[in-house]
């Protein structure tokens, strides 16, 4: 199984994302955080394969995690999401991160970039559509 992390402080949002990624849950397991803390502790307990992070948390922001994942997990690639254009600025700038969504966002953007990421293949990636994903 390959597991991603997903933190973000809203729990609407982590319920959100884990069910857009629901068709994928046969090769995903699909862990959540509601701060830097918790996906701490997560990042220890499980081998993670992908970190979808928000930046600004409470407790250990975003920032502090993709430092840590940076500095101890290099291997794990990041993907960011924010409300902040700023803040996607500064973390493209000192985190070097790839890939970040600017909330709100296309769910099927979203899918199609973590499947990108996890499966780092060059070949198209079928994604389900919005009608498929709400039912």
């Amino acid at each position: 199984m390959i597991n991603v992390l997903i933190v973000d402080n809203f729990p609407s949002i982590l319920d959100l994302l884990r069910l857009a990624l629901r068709d994928y849950w046969d090769t995903l397991t699909v862990h959540t955080a509601r701060d830097g803390l918790e996906a701490y502790r997560i990042l220890h307990s499980h081998q993670i394969d992908l970190l979808i992070t928000d930046l600004i948390m409470p407790r250990v922001s975003g920032f502090e995690l993709i430092h840590y994942v940076n500095n101890f997990q290099s291997h794990i690639p990041v993907i960011v999401m924010t409300a902040s254009v700023p803040f996607i600025e500064l973390a493209r700038e000192d985190l070097s991160i790839k890939h970040f969504f600017l909330k709100p966002f296309p769910l099927e953007s979203f899918i199609e970039v973590v499947l990108s990421e996890i499966y780092r293949s060059s070949k198209p990636v079928q994604v389900p559509t919005y009608k498929k994903l709400l039912r």
